[in-house]
This record gives C-alpha cells, sequence and structure tokens, in this order.
C-alpha cells in the first residue's frame, strides 16, 4: 500500500467522524445548556415579625420537571442579601414546563438529597418555643412557580418573592367595667410547634403561650402579638361564627383563652383563630391577623369579636363581623 493510499485513507476517516459528530451536535441541540435567571425578592412582610430578614444565612433553589416532578438542577447560596439575581444552568426536554421552588434558611444538606417535588414537600421545620418565632433569627422562608418553557431556548426568566412561613396575630382585649367584668388572663392555645415548608399542613406536636396574668386587678384592656407557625387543622362544622365551640371546630384549631373576673368568679372564653368563613380555621404564612373582642358580660351572648381583620395581602383581605366565642365555667 502506497502512501497515496493511506492518505486518501485517512482523510475519509476524518472526514466521517466529522460528519458523526456534526449529526451528534444535531441531537444534543434538543438539550442544549441554558441558564434559567431568577429574581428573588421579599414578599410584603411588613409587621408579620419583629426582626428584618432582607439577609438569609442560606438559599437554595430547585428546578423541576414539572410533568414528571423529577429534579432537573438546582444551585446554592450562602450569606445571601436579598433582594439577589441567580443565573441557574440546566439542560432540558423540549416542551416541557418547568417548576421552581425557592428556600431560604433551610438546611442545604436536607435539600441536598431532594430528587423530586413530593420529597421536598415532605420536609418540615419545627420550633422549641413559641420565642422562636418572635425574636429567632432566620426562619424558613419559601416561594415557587410554574414556568413555560421557551421553544426559542433564548433565557428564561422569572421573578420569585419569598413568603414568611409564619404569621402575626394581633389581640386588642376590652371588658365592661360598667358590668363589673374584668380582664384576668390571656394565652394563645394549641399553636403548631412544626409544618411542612410548603404548606401550612402540621406536622406533630402543638405548643401553648405563657399565660399572661394581668397586673390590674381592674383591667379593662389589653393587647398582644403572638408569631405562630402556619397551621391548617381542617374545616369544622360551624355555619356561623357565633357557632365556632369547641365542639364544631377542628381538633388542630389554634384558639385564644382569655379568663375574665366578675365578682367572686373567674370565666374562661375560648375564642378559636384563623380562616376566612366560619368553618375555616386555617393561619396562612405572611399574614397579619387581628382581632378587636369586647367582653361585656358573663353569657356566651356577652363576648363579641370584631374581626377577623387580615392585612399584609390584599388578595386575603375579609370583612370584619361580629362573632361570639364558646363560653366555659372555670
Amino acid at each position: 500500500m502506497n502512501g497515496k493510499t493511506i492518505t486518501a485513507m485517512l482523510l475519509a476517516i476524518i472526514a466521517l467522524a466529522f460528519t458523526s459528530c456534526v449529526d451528534d451536535d444535531s441531537f444534543d441541540n434538543q438539550h442544549e445548556e441554558k441558564s434559567f435567571s431568577l429574581h428573588l425578592a421579599l414578599n410584603d412582610m411588613q409587621g408579620t415579625r419583629s426582626v428584618s430578614e432582607t439577609s438569609v444565612d442560606s438559599l437554595a433553589v430547585l428546578l423541576f420537571d414539572a410533568s414528571t416532578g423529577n429534579i432537573v438542577s438546582s444551585t446554592t447560596r450562602r450569606s445571601v442579601t436579598l433582594p439577589a439575581d441567580i443565573n441557574i444552568p440546566f439542560s432540558f426536554n423540549n416542551s416541557h414546563d418547568m417548576a421552581v421552588f425557592a428556600v431560604a434558611n433551610y438546611s442545604l444538606a436536607a435539600l441536598s438529597s431532594v430528587a423530586t417535588i413530593s420529597q421536598l414537600k415532605a420536609l418540615t421545620m419545627s420550633i422549641s418555643s413559641a420565642a422562636d418565632i418572635a425574636d429567632g433569627d432566620n426562619m424558613v422562608m419559601t416561594a415557587s412557580d410554574t414556568i413555560a418553557y421557551k421553544a426559542d431556548l433564548s433565557q428564561v426568566h422569572d421573578t420569585l418573592h419569598l413568603n414568611r412561613s409564619v404569621a402575626k396575630i394581633t389581640v386588642n382585649l376590652t371588658s365592661n367595667a360598667t358590668n363589673h367584668v374584668y380582664l384576668y388572663s390571656c394565652r394563645l392555645c394549641h399553636a403548631p410547634s412544626s409544618s411542612y415548608i410548603y404548606s401550612a399542613d402540621s406536622d406533630t406536636g402543638y405548643l401553648d403561650f405563657d399565660d399572661v396574668r394581668m397586673s390590674d386587678w381592674y383591667a379593662t384592656s389589653y393587647s398582644a402579638d403572638y408569631y405562630v407557625l402556619m397551621n391548617n387543622p381542617g374545616n369544622g362544622t360551624a355555619a356561623s361564627y357565633a357557632a365556632r365551640t369547641f365542639d364544631n371546630s377542628p381538633s388542630g384549631a389554634t384558639y385564644l383563652e382569655v379568663r375574665v373576673r366578675h365578682l367572686s368568679s373567674i370565666y374562661t372564653n375560648r375564642i378559636y383563630i384563623g380562616g376566612t368563613t366560619p368553618a375555616d380555621y386555617s393561619i396562612v404564612g405572611n399574614r397579619n391577623y387581628t382581632y378587636n373582642i369586647a367582653i361585656n358580660g358573663t353569657t356566651e351572648q356577652d363576648v363579641r369579636v370584631y374581626g377577623p381583620t387580615i392585612s399584609i395581602d390584599p388578595d386575603y383581605n375579609v370583612d370584619p363581623g361580629w362573632v361570639d366565642s364558646k363560653k366555659m365555667l372555670f
């Protein structure tokens, strides 16, 4: 075999290899790496906690195939100041939507083992005391969205607003001195000590806040703020706010326990918190619930709750109305 023949064979082999590479590139273009551009900011959380959270210890962004629920890509950051812009490279099949989830101030080790949306939604958070929510640093915040796939392979852009996983409950109490009714004590009871990070469903465990005894024997007004985890105890059977009693309320519901003094007796009022309808007892994160409660006597009809009024999210406001509490002799 002469030199010319060898040269021709080498050229043929090179040409064949080049053709094969071209064919592979054409196929891989269907899975070309793209950059998902995400702008993360805080939702309007004014008043829902007593601390600022523009700085987070950790941040994780996870992308999933919306049709299968399987993870596509993820990225993590530490010591992030919000708002922040994050670019996430990924390869994604044609004609698929993406589900994007952002989690702040959660264990990056736990998030690193997540392979599906179901596994992500099974993650929980917990507290050991009520003070952990009011004053603790770096509470969990989350956001999520579904993004339609861009067929032209251009950059995908999205904005997510992180929401707190806690709510604030403001209580304003008054009693009627003319009827010799005075405030004795107040506390919030049966608040979740753990919940899922992406839903208001409680995991396990509840806690009661400290019972605050009035310093004034003739107290007629008292105000308090409570910070609680999300709670979704399910619906009750109450057809009206006046029927939100112990018997008609779900076992996991959060309630306010207000004791009043009348002459030589102490009476206990159990006032259920949450929801926007009589049967709904849910407490949604990133909300500020306000209850103005007037206790005028010692019968069920003498306790009036003006509320709930809910601020922070304009789409979640409800009209205030008069509601009755359940009365129990203490």
